[in-house]
């Protein structure tokens, strides 16, 4: 299994535990090991990444999390990475391919 230096993984757990294990083997991942995904010669693994900061969800004087807002926003990440797999310009037809049928977010 291909990795970004100097991360080390476990190949066998991150074949089993995969969501993509009924489509195939995983056999590398992202430069920082968080994304694993099968790629194959007729698909190229995407992942759409977005993130929210955890903190603008916090209220300081309660000391407790809003949640709905978190999930408000959330939804908007979601909605957001689903028109960018839509509107993307792919470098490779196998890119697209997969990303459309696997719609992956993280």
């Amino acid at each position: 299994m291909e990795s970004g230096v100097p991360y080390i993984t476990n190949k066998d757990q991150v074949n089993r535990m995969a969501n993509q294990r009924n489509v195939g083997p995983v056999i590398s991942s992202n430069l920082c090991n968080e994304i694993v995904q099968h790629s194959s010669p007729e698909e190229t693994a995407v992942c759409n990444l977005a993130r929210l900061c955890l903190v603008r969800f916090f209220d300081e004087t309660t000391r407790d999390v809003d949640y709905r807002k978190l999930a408000e926003f959330a939804g908007y990440a979601i909605e957001a990475l689903n028109n960018v797999i839509d509107r993307s310009v792919y470098p490779t037809p196998c890119a697209e391919r997969s990303n459309m049928r696997h719609r992956p977010l993280g």
